[in-house]
């Protein structure tokens, strides 16, 4: 006959009696090739940007999900670029999402970055409205749904834009990405 097949014990939830799965992300974390950058801008000047850029390994696939953005003050746009030309700023340290892991992102961060060239715009992503303090106190949004596979060995910028004309604002950013090395 044929060899028997056995299969681990499925969890169910102990109210509905259904059974228990892990999201994707989850199982990700768990293999520690998941990774957030959380910060902030700092005061961001009215009309003024503050800018993050993401240099991908040249044999690793990023898959970014832009997970949380709010700002304190004025309407903040975000826009994802790719193929951006940015210098300056300083290192920005990536955190894998299992503490127990030894796993470092591929990502190369720079906080703080002077966008020589903005490159072909992905997304855009706003939070917050109108254009003062007296009619908007922020807001954020939840991106996770939307993943971008970033290309390998190419820079990706994140631009922060205070689209208020008075007031300063600060902004606050979570990115969530998993990577996979090309061919697996």
């Amino acid at each position: 006959m044929g060899q028997q097949v056995q299969f681990p014990i499925q969890q169910t939830d102990k109210f509905t009696g259904f059974p228990v799965f892990v999201a994707i992300d989850h199982t990700y974390i768990h293999q520690g090739i998941g990774y957030e950058l959380s910060g902030t801008t700092g005061s961001i000047a009215a009309a003024g940007t503050y800018i993050v850029s993401l240099t991908t390994a040249v044999d690793t696939y990023v898959h970014l999900r832009p997970t949380g953005l709010s700002s304190t003050a004025n309407t903040l746009q975000m826009r994802i670029a790719e193929e951006s030309v940015a210098s300056g700023g300083s290192v920005g340290t990536p955190r894998n999402k299992n503490r127990n892991s030894k796993r470092t992102s591929g990502v190369t961060v720079g906080l703080g970055v002077t966008l020589t060239t903005e490159g072909t715009i992905l997304e855009y992503a706003q939070v917050g409205s109108g254009t003062n303090a007296g009619n908007a106190s922020g807001g954020s949004g939840d991106g996770s749904a939307n993943e971008w596979v970033l290309k390998p060995g190419k820079t990706y910028s994140l631009r922060f834009e205070n689209v208020g004309t008075v007031t300063a604002t600060v902004g606050y950013f979570n990115m969530f990405w998993y990577e996979e090395k090309a061919g697996e």
